[in-house]
């Protein structure tokens, strides 16, 4: 951002698969970073990095590897690389941009500036096997997706990593490139936050007569929804009435019991919403007291 008044501010080429002008693309990050980055002084131009149609010609190695049982990349195929190559190449010689901001590993890797910055959310074989544990493996060309991964984080000048999950496995699969790294959460979707006394003056004037918290997400561990079972049970163990109301996320699926030293509790619960009724094309559901009640342990579920 520019120093002062007097200074043309920063221009910056905001390159997106997602559609910027939807704040419930890709969960509204494009819309809300760039409109952050607009309110903080920068000049960004949005532009769609992903070429129209190249992904469908590789939707043929993709059923290919179906018939075989193994999963196939089309972002990381080597036809949809340079179709992005050359989509870029155009776009960074009509904006005239000072920093270019990636927000997908395809355009980092493809992208040619001094200045890119690379946002990331997950490296790319951590956020298969985190969702589909084993699943990296029977990926057909994981080898390269892992290729282009590498690229994309020689090519930025910084790596923005959304968590500190992605940074400490983005440093441990490139040592090489860890200077890059930097911890930078996703923008809120806020028009404006709280300075810290708003917020220090909120949670003086709550009430204490009970703590209510709220877990959204469907995957329980790596989400951390074992940490706020078990802060809740100490606030109790500690008298401070509280409850916490788990929506998406069934803690125990798939598993005959909960794992050796899991903590249990909880006081709602509500599972993951299924296509048609709440899920793609669906409207929202409740979450009911169907769960387990305050303090004994998660219903074992059939396998």
């Amino acid at each position: 951002m520019a120093e002062n008044a007097h200074e043309a501010p920063l221009r910056v080429l905001y390159l997106t698969r997602a559609d910027p002008a939807q704040s419930n693309d890709w969960s509204g990050q494009p819309f809300w970073t760039i409109r952050h980055l607009r309110a903080g002084g920068f000049a960004v131009t949005t532009r769609r990095a992903e070429p129209a149609g190249s992904l469908r010609l590789a939707r043929a190695a993709q059923a290919a590897a179906r018939l075989v049982r193994r999963r196939y990349l089309p972002r990381a195929s080597a036809l949809h690389r340079r179709c992005t190559e050359i989509q870029i190449r155009r776009l960074l010689a009509d904006a005239d941009a000072e920093v270019v901001f990636c927000q997908d590993v395809v355009s980092a890797a493809a992208a040619r500036h001094p200045r890119i910055v690379y946002w990331c959310d997950a490296p790319v074989e951590d956020l298969w096997d985190s969702y589909l544990p084993g699943s990296w493996a029977r990926i057909a060309n994981r080898r390269a997706a892992q290729a282009q991964e590498g690229e994309a984080l020689r090519n930025a000048w910084r790596v923005l990593c959304a968590s500190r999950w992605a940074q400490a496995g983005l440093a441990r699969r490139h040592p090489e490139q860890a200077h890059k790294l930097v911890y930078a959460p996703f923008a809120p979707g806020l028009e404006t936050s709280p300075d810290a006394t708003e917020v220090d003056a909120a949670i003086a004037a709550r009430s204490v007569e009970r703590l209510r918290f709220l877990f959204v997400g469907v995957d329980w561990w790596r989400k951390g929804g074992d940490r706020a079972v078990a802060l809740v049970q100490t606030l109790r163990a500690r008298g401070l009435p509280a409850e916490l109301t788990v929506i998406g996320a069934d803690p125990w699926r798939g598993a005959a019991a909960p794992p050796r030293g899991a903590p249990r509790g909880g006081r709602r619960h509500c599972p993951p919403p299924r296509a048609g009724r709440g899920g793609p094309g669906g409207g929202p559901r409740r979450c009911g007291r169907s769960g387990p009640t305050p303090g004994a342990a998660p219903r074992r579920r059939p396998s």
